[in-house]
């Protein structure tokens, strides 16, 4: 029995020594700004050095919120360049030998952001000792080759472009799931077109739908399923002029939304669902983005 009790006290001192060290700070190393970063698991890939490349993936946590995260959409390319990153950077932690196959764990103080000049005063409800945690984990180094200069360039522009197909072909297939399981979940009634947009009829119009050319006139909201509002000439806080104003087949809209909206006869009060692929106008890249749209609209007429 005594033998039982102190194998349990031994497993449990043997759990509670990195976090013992962790609150301490035992486990920390320190950059020379004093940003404090340690290896949380160790790679045995190439050592990033000045003028190289690093290919990250990272995470935000405030406390045990999730601020930000890298994985659900493209990775990030951080040139380790003298004077690209700042003193207590969160990126600086990538020039102190960090491996390809490194897992980091950087820790910012408010405090310390505040000495440093990279905030002005403590945002609201928090304290000065408190930290935000960042998550970086090291995907690939790309060192600079003095003998090939724009080499590695090469290789990391191909390599954005092979990311960004994979993350859209990811994206043409979740978008729409997304907006199913939303749909589900509300328990809304919505047809989806042959155009890849559902939508939600509160109101048919008796009017005619727009030819190509015709002027369509609407008043919108355009949100993302989780309500935070892009843009409305509804809301008088965005100040837009009331109704809007365009042509029918002129890509004022993306195609899918434009097709959508000449569909709509006059009079109709719809909500459409737009997968984010669909947001999308081809050969304009934009920032990449995994919300889907939302759209409050009302056709006033069709001419």
């Amino acid at each position: 029995m005594l033998r039982s009790i102190h194998t349990k006290k031994s497993i449990l001192l043997i759990l509670l020594i990195p976090i013992i060290l962790v609150s301490c700070g035992v486990m920390y190393e320190k950059t020379p700004s004093g940003l404090e970063y340690r290896i949380v698991k160790r790679g045995d890939g190439m050592v990033a050095a000045s003028g190289g490349t690093v290919k990250v993936h990272y995470t935000w946590h405030w406390h045990d919120t999730l601020v930000r995260s890298t994985y659900n959409m493209l990775p990030h390319y951080q040139a380790l360049i003298p004077g690209v990153i700042f003193p207590y950077d969160p990126m600086e932690a990538l020039t102190q030998g960090i491996h390809e196959g490194d897992s980091i764990e950087v820790r910012l103080r408010v405090d310390s952001l505040i000495a440093q000049g990279r905030l002005k005063e403590p945002p609201p409800n928090t304290q000065p000792g408190d930290a935000w945690l960042l998550g970086i984990r090291v995907l690939k180094v790309y060192p600079f080759d003095w003998s090939k200069p724009g080499y590695v360039d090469s290789l990391i522009t191909v390599d954005k472009k092979m990311e960004r197909d994979r993350f859209d072909s990811l994206q043409n297939l979740r978008g729409p799931e997304r907006i199913k399981e939303y749909l589900s979940k509300k328990e809304i009634k919505a047809d989806w077109n042959s155009h890849g947009v559902a939508v939600e009829w509160m109101e048919k119009g008796a009017g005619p739908v727009a030819d190509s050319g015709s002027l369509i006139k609407m008043d919108y909201t355009i949100s993302t399923l989780q309500g935070r509002v892009y843009d409305s000439n509804m809301d008088t806080s965005f100040h837009r002029k009331s109704p809007l104003e365009f042509k029918a087949g002129t890509n004022f809209f993306p195609e899918a939304i434009d097709k959508t909206l000449s569909s709509l006869p006059a009079g109709s009060r719809v909500r459409i669902y737009v997968p984010v692929m669909r947001t999308r106008v081809p050969g304009m890249d934009g920032g990449v983005s995994v919300e889907d749209w939302k759209m409050d609209l009302r056709i006033n007429n069709t001419n």
